[in-house]
Order: C-alpha cells, then structure tokens, then sequence
C-alpha cells in the first residue's frame, strides 16, 4: 500500500502529537497494513516485557495466539477465518537471542544497516514517540531536518488548536518539544520541568534543546 500522507499532516487532522499514551502513528502507518494476509514480523521475545507475552503465531483480532505446531493443528480453520481487518502474524526469530540473529547474519553473509555500527541497538521511526528521551536528543541532533518538521506541526498546531486552550496555551516552542521527548503527560511536565532542565548540566550543556532547535531551522528559508 502507498502512503497518501505523512506523519506531520496527519498529526495536524489528528490535532494531536502521537505520544507514549497517545501512539496512533503505529495504528495510522504500521498495524493498518496486511489486512487479509499473513504477515512475517521480526520481534523477539527478549526485546521487552510486552513482547515477552507474545507468541509465535497470532490473529491481530486475537481468535489465536499460539506455537507453530499448536497452529499446524488448525491451519486450515484459522486460515480461512481471516477475514476483513484480520491478519495472521507469523514471529519466526521470537525466541532467537540478539546473538543468534548476528550470528546468522553473519554466516550468511546478510548485510546489515550501518546504523547498528553506530551504537544503535533497536530501529525504527526517527524520534518514535516509544524511545527514550536521550534517544530522541541524538536523533534531533542528527536528523535536524525532521526536528525541524515537528517543530514546524508544533506550531501549527499552537496556532490552531491549542491557543483555544488555556490550559496549555503560551508555552514556548522549546518548551513544547522538551515536554514532547520528555514522555510525560503536560501536567506532569509542568510540575516536574518548567524551569529546571530534565537533564544534568552535563547533559544539556547550555541549553541542548534550544541549540538544537536554532541548528535545525539554520539555513532553511520558509518561504
């Protein structure tokens, strides 16, 4: 399926950012895909306490979730109750370590994305709103072009739908995207953070967010 748009348009018809409580980017770009069919998913079990429930074969409508042998023995009625949304997801590596999927790589002679090589341990969507709040400042620091795209939604919408909040209203740009990476609701942001840094001086040096943010619109004329 082609995508008809992006995730910054979408989060202005959404009128929301996608965050850790309120993550629609993955039901918007992810989970709407293979309806119908089978589909191979690359998840291991020792990646998280949520994927160590999952099993090795799955209906996303959840009819099913078992082994590969437990689904042998029902193939054929499982197959044909996929219907309409429904898809049947296959985990093949779910038990696989992170060694063993290295040291298959490697035998096999698999390329591999270079970003491993630079300290990555898990890829996925640039500053996912699921990634840690130090993930996300290198992933502003490295990728200034998307930063400046969220900063860009931000904007929108603090001009279209959160000035009409009082709740939330007259928050600085820097502010907006420190609470975003932070991962916490608004109100426990303004508890906690409004002031104070998140992080140690070390950390943040002058101000690694603003700096950020100034180096990310350098050079780029709006009009």
């Amino acid at each position: 399926m082609k995508l008809t748009t992006n995730i910054w348009e979408m989060a202005k018809k959404k009128r929301i950012l996608p965050t850790m409580i309120r993550r629609w980017c993955c039901a918007e770009f992810k989970e709407i895909y293979g309806a119908g069919k089978v589909t191979l998913i690359g998840i291991r079990r020792e990646e998280s306490a949520r994927r160590a429930k999952r099993n090795e074969v799955e209906v996303s409508s959840r009819k099913f979730s078992e082994n590969f042998d437990q689904f042998s023995e029902h193939e054929e009625e499982m197959v044909t109750c996929v219907s309409g949304k429904d898809k049947i997801l296959l985990s093949p590596i779910l038990t696989w370590t992170e060694d063993d999927v290295w040291d298959f790589l490697n035998s096999e002679g698999i390329p591999h994305c270079e970003l491993y090589d630079q300290g990555y341990k898990r890829i996925g969507c640039i500053m996912c709103p699921m990634s840690t709040t130090r993930q996300k400042l290198r992933e502003m620091e490295e990728y200034p072009h998307v930063l400046r795209k969220w900063c860009q939604t931000i904007e929108w919408l603090e001009e279209h739908v959160w000035k009409y909040n009082e709740k939330i209203e007259n928050i600085t740009l820097r502010d907006r995207v420190h609470w975003w990476i932070s991962g916490l609701s608004l109100e426990e942001f303004r508890q906690a953070y409004m002031g104070p840094t998140l992080f140690s001086k070390e950390e943040m040096g002058e101000d690694k967010i603003e700096k950020l943010i100034k180096a990310a619109f350098e050079g780029y004329d709006k009009m």
